[in-house]
C-alpha cells in the first residue's frame, strides 16, 4: 500500500509522495497534469493538487491522507473565503479547480500565483453558500442584501409616486391594494378600470396585474396558478383591442375561448367571434372584429407560413402570448416566428410563470417580443455581452459554445427586472390562505440489471472515442479534452436516465395500486376523492408503467404528447369530478395550462433537470381553488442518475432565485446526500478507468496501429 500525503497550509495545501523510480506508478505520474515527477529520487509533488488529480491517484491505488492539515480531505474540496475587508475577499481554490473558481468569481477577480489566491470584490462571493463565507461576510447585511435569495425581487419603492411608471413600479410586485391607493388612481385616470360588464370579479392582485400590463408592464411573470388569462384579458379590454390574437400551446385553447367567454369579451365587442385555428383543419376567415386562438407550433410550422402572413396582415391590435416562454431560444424558429408576428401587433403581452429556466438568456426573445428588449437593454447583444458569458470547449477537432450566467451581475438583472420590466406576485403574497406544498423522498431499492446494461452501452461508446482520437492524435488525449467531450453527451445520459426511470417502475406500480385501494370508496358508485397524479418524462417508462397498471387492474387515464385535446379535456373535466382514480402526465405535455385541484397528491417517477419544469407540474394541483396541502412525492432509486438529476436543479435554482426569486423552488433530496456533481460528471465517472487504461497503452497500441484493448 503507497501513501500520497496532502501537506503546507490549509490555505495552500501540497501534494507530496515516493515512489520507486522507472516503476509504472512513476510513468502513470507523469501523465496527471500537475504532478512533478524526480527520476533520481522517486519524489513526486505538486504545488497546486486538484480533486480529479487525487481521484486519478486513488484510481492507480494510491492511500491520500491529510493527517499534518487541520481540515479533513473532504472540507479541503471546497474553496476558502477569506474577509480581507475593504469590501474584497482573498479565495484559495485549494483542491477545487481554478478555472472553475474563475468563472464564480467572475471578470473583476485576479490571480496571484505567488499567493496561489484570488482576489476579488466580497460581492463576488454573495451567492455562494453560507458554510464557505465566514461570519463577518454572512452578517454584513446590506452589502449582501442584493445577492441574498429574494432579495433583489423587491421593486425599489417610490414613496411619493407622481407619474404612471412610479405607480407601476410600487404596483408590479403588490398582492393588493392598502396603502396603494394614490398608486391606483394614477393608474386607472390613465386606462380605466374594470368595466361593469365584465363577466368575473377579479381578485385585487390580478385588477392590480392589468392595470399594470395595461400601463406598459407586457411581462406578466405571475407564478403559476394565479389567473394570468384572467389579467390578460382584462388588460387588453382596457387597451381598447378589437382584434386579438392569442397564441398559446395547444392543450389551453379551449380554456382560452372559455375564459373569454366567461369575461363577456365577444358581447362587448358587438357579438365578435372566437376563431379557433387548430392542426389538421380548414384556416377559417379572419373576421373584421375578433379573437383569433392559434397555437404556437402551428405558426412555426414552415407548412403554415401563408397562416402567419395573414395574421402579420391582419394587424391585430394585441398579442397575448401564453407560455412565452416556449420561444426562449433565440435562434429556434418558434421565437423567430414570435417576434416576426408581434412587430406587426399594436400592444404584445408575454404570459409566463417561468420566465427564466436557468439561464439569463432565457430572456431576451421574451423581451424582444413584449417590445421591452430595446428600451430598457439596448439590444440582445448588449443584453448577453452583461448578463452572461460565452466559452468555448473543445471537443475533438470542434469547439462548442457555452453560454452560463455571469454571476456578479445577477444581482442587479435581479433588481432591474421587477423595477422596470415584470409584473410578478407568488402565491405566498396574494393568496396567504393556499395551502402550502410539501415534498418528501421515497428512497426504492430496485434492480439495476437494466442500468447496468445501459451503462455498459454507453462505455462502449466511450471506448470508440478513446480509439478513435488515440488514432487521430497518435497520443491518448488530454483529461480536458475528455472531460469536454464527456459534457457533450446528453444522449448518452439521457439512455442512463430511461434506464433509471425504467427500474423503478414496479416499485411505483406496487405503490400507485396500494395508492388507489386506500383511498378510494365505493358508495354505490366508485369516487375518488384524493386522486394521484403520476409524473414522468420518457414515453418508453410511462408506457411500461402504463402497462404495469393494466395488469394490476389499477382505473388510469394518461396524458402525454400523443393525448388529443378532446381527450385531454375529457380527462380533466373526469379527473375534477372524482371519475379518475390516477393520472399518468407527461411533465412536458400535462406541465401547464391545466387544473387538477380535485387531488393533492403527485408522484414523480421521474424529474426533470430544470426545477421550474417541476413546479409548473407542481402547481396544476397547487393553485386556486386547491383547499389541501399539496404532498410532493420523489422516487429516488441509489445507483441510478436521480441524485444528480436533483444536483443539477440545485444549482440551476441559485440563478433562478437570483433573479426571480419567491417561486417555491424545492429538490427532494437533502444537499448533504448529493453523491454526484453535474451532468458531465456522469460521463466522465464511466470515462476516467477507460481513459487511464488508454494513457497507460497508448504508446505501443499507437505505434502498432492497434488499440482494440480499450
Amino acid at each position: 500500500m503507497r501513501f500520497a500525503a496532502l501537506v503546507g497550509t490549509r490555505e495552500r495545501p501540497r501534494l507530496e509522495l515516493i515512489v520507486p523510480a522507472g516503476g509504472d506508478l512513476a510513468e502513470l505520474l507523469r501523465t496527471i497534469d500537475g504532478i512533478d515527477v524526480d527520476d533520481a529520487t522517486g519524489r513526486c509533488s505538486a504545488s497546486a493538487p486538484t480533486s480529479p488529480m487525487l481521484e486519478a491517484l486513488a484510481g492507480a491505488g494510491m492511500v491520500l491522507d491529510a493527517f499534518e492539515l487541520p481540515e479533513t480531505l473532504a472540507s479541503l474540496q471546497d474553496p476558502l473565503v477569506i474577509d480581507t475587508g475593504d469590501r474584497t475577499v482573498r479565495v484559495f481554490p485549494r483542491l477545487a479547480a481554478r478555472t472553475d473558481i474563475a468563472y464564480e468569481l467572475g471578470d473583476d477577480a485576479v490571480f496571484d500565483p505567488a499567493a496561489g489566491a484570488f482576489t476579488a470584490p466580497a460581492a463576488a462571493v454573495a451567492d455562494w453558500p453560507e458554510h464557505l463565507l465566514s461570519d463577518s461576510l454572512r452578517d454584513r447585511g446590506p452589502d449582501r442584501e442584493s445577492g441574498s435569495r429574494g432579495g433583489a425581487q423587491t421593486a425599489g419603492l417610490i414613496e411619493d409616486p407622481q407619474t404612471v411608471a412610479d405607480a407601476v413600479q410600487n404596483l408590479s410586485g403588490a398582492s393588493g391594494t392598502d396603502g396603494l391607493q394614490r398608486e391606483i388612481e394614477l393608474l386607472t385616470d390613465a386606462v380605466g378600470d374594470v368595466p361593469d360588464w365584465f363577466g368575473m370579479t377579479p381578485y385585487p392582485y390580478q385588477r392590480i396585474g392589468a392595470l399594470c400590463v395595461a400601463a406598459g408592464r407586457r411581462l406578466l411573470a405571475d407564478v403559476p396558478g394565479l389567473g394570468k388569462s384572467v389579467q390578460a384579458i382584462l388588460a387588453s379590454v382596457l387597451l381598447g383591442a378589437r382584434r386579438w390574437i392569442i397564441v398559446c400551446p395547444p392543450v389551453a385553447q379551449s380554456n382560452w375561448a372559455t375564459e373569454i367567454q366567461r369575461c363577456n369579451v365577444p358581447a362587448h365587442l358587438d357579438d365578435a367571434p372566437i376563431v379557433l385555428i387548430r392542426p389538421g383543419r380548414k384556416v377559417p376567415e379572419l373576421p373584421i372584429t375578433g379573437i383569433v386562438i392559434v397555437t404556437d407550433s402551428l405558426l412555426a410550422a414552415p407548412t403554415r407560413r401563408p397562416l402567419l402572413e395573414d395574421l402579420k396582415i391582419w394587424s391585430a391590435d394585441v398579442l397575448i402570448y401564453d407560455e412565452g416562454h416556449r420561444a426562449k431560444s433565440w435562434h429556434a424558429r418558434r421565437a423567430k416566428v414570435m417576434r416576426e408576428l408581434a412587430s406587426t401587433v399594436t400592444d404584445r403581452m408575454v404570459l409566463t410563470g417561468t420566465p427564466v429556466m436557468s439561464n439569463p438568456a432565457d430572456l431576451p426573445s421574451l423581451l424582444a417580443i413584449t417590445g421591452q428588449l430595446q428600451p430598457i437593454f439596448g439590444s440582445r447583444t448588449a443584453f448577453m455581452s452583461r448578463y452572461t458569458r460565452t466559452y468555448e470547449i473543445p471537443v475533438g477537432r470542434q469547439t462548442i459554445e457555452k453560454v452560463v450566467p455571469y454571476k456578479p451581475l445577477l444581482p442587479e438583472l435581479g433588481r432591474i427586472l421587477p423595477e422596470q420590466v415584470w409584473v410578478r406576485r407568488t402565491k405566498d403574497q396574494v393568496l396567504p390562505d393556499l395551502p402550502e406544498k410539501q415534498y418528501s423522498t421515497m428512497v426504492v431499492d430496485v434492480p439495476t440489471s437494466e442500468y447496468r446494461t445501459a451503462a455498459r452501452d454507453v462505455q462502449v461508446k466511450i471506448s470508440a472515442y478513446l480509439r478513435e482520437r488515440t488514432r487521430e492524435l497518435g497520443e491518448a488525449p488530454s483529461e480536458k479534452e475528455v472531460r469536454a467531450w464527456c459534457s457533450d453527451q446528453m444522449g448518452c445520459v439521457s439512455m442512463l436516465r430511461r434506464a433509471a426511470g425504467l427500474a423503478k417502475i414496479p416499485a411505483a406500480a406496487e405503490y400507485i395500486a396500494d395508492w388507489v385501494d386506500s383511498t378510494s370508496h365505493d358508495g354505490g358508485e366508485v369516487v375518488f376523492d384524493r386522486p394521484l397524479i403520476v409524473w414522468g418524462i420518457h414515453q418508453v417508462v410511462m408506457d411500461t408503467l402504463d402497462a404495469h397498471l393494466d395488469q394490476l387492474g389499477v382505473p388510469h387515464a394518461v396524458i402525454n404528447g400523443s393525448t388529443s385535446l378532446t381527450q385531454r379535456d375529457r380527462i380533466t373535466r373526469d379527473y375534477q369530478d372524482g371519475k379518475i382514480a390516477v393520472i399518468l402526465a407527461n411533465i412536458v405535455a400535462a406541465g401547464v395550462a391545466i387544473t387538477l385541484t380535485r387531488g393533492s397528491d403527485a408522484l414523480f417517477v421521474e424529474t426533470e433537470w430544470l426545477p421550474d419544469l417541476v413546479s409548473q407540474a407542481v402547481d396544476r394541483q397547487h393553485r386556486i381553488g386547491q383547499k389541501r396541502t399539496v404532498m410532493v412525492t420523489t422516487m429516488v432509486a441509489p445507483g441510478a442518475l436521480d441524485h444528480t438529476i436533483q444536483k443539477v436543479q440545485r444549482a440551476n435554482i441559485d440563478v433562478l432565485d437570483q433573479l426571480v426569486g419567491g417561486t417555491g423552488h424545492q429538490v427532494s433530496v437533502e444537499e448533504a446526500d448529493m453523491a454526484s456533481l453535474a451532468i458531465g460528471d456522469v460521463m466522465w465517472e464511466l470515462a476516467e478507468p477507460l481513459w487511464l487504461k488508454c494513457c497507460r497503452s497508448a504508446g505501443g497500441a499507437v505505434n502498432s496501429g492497434d488499440v482494440t484493448g480499450l
